[in-house]
């Protein structure tokens, strides 16, 4: 019975980090919207909301760099791209592109929370600007597809 019991809180504890890791995981996925706000809105949106509290700016180009505090431990980067649409409509994609990750069986991230605060921060800032931005997956769409592939190959 105790082995039983044993067994069934082992397993319990493998689902919950499993869970765990999923949960973050997702929280740091990169992002993309496209808006119809201009270049100079989606900029101020990113330094308001990723760059702030101690991250700052490091590149302002296109891709837009923030950065974390090296006295934070683990430095952390978030980049933004952005391109114009045929339509007028302003593609952008966020996503971390120095993210470190840790543990044994599940490959969680680290500081998750914070770049995940911090993303989520620049979706409410850019809706604010722009009520009728539309929030999409980034592998769905070919544009947008390789704008994120062009911010993996920077970090």
């Amino acid at each position: 019975m105790a082995s039983a019991i044993a067994v069934l809180v082992l397993i319990a504890a493998l689902v919950s980090a499993y869970w765990w890791t999923d949960l973050q995981n997702k929280g740091v996925r990169p992002r993309a919207m496209r808006t119809s706000a201009s270049v100079d809105q989606v900029a101020e949106a990113f330094d308001a909301a990723v760059a702030g509290m101690g991250w700052k700016v490091v590149d302002p180009s296109n891709p837009r760099i923030a950065q974390s505090p090296l006295l934070s431990g683990i430095r952390q980067r978030i980049a933004m791209t952005y391109g114009r649409n045929p339509d007028g409509r302003l593609s952008v994609v966020i996503a971390p592109i120095r993210i470190s990750k840790k543990g044994l069986l599940f490959r969680r991230p680290t500081k998750a929370h914070t770049l995940r605060m911090r993303m989520n921060g620049f979706e409410r800032r850019v809706t604010q600007v722009d009520p009728l931005v539309q929030i999409l997956d980034p592998s769905s769409e070919p544009d947008l597809a390789q704008a994120l592939s062009s911010i993996r190959t920077i970090s």
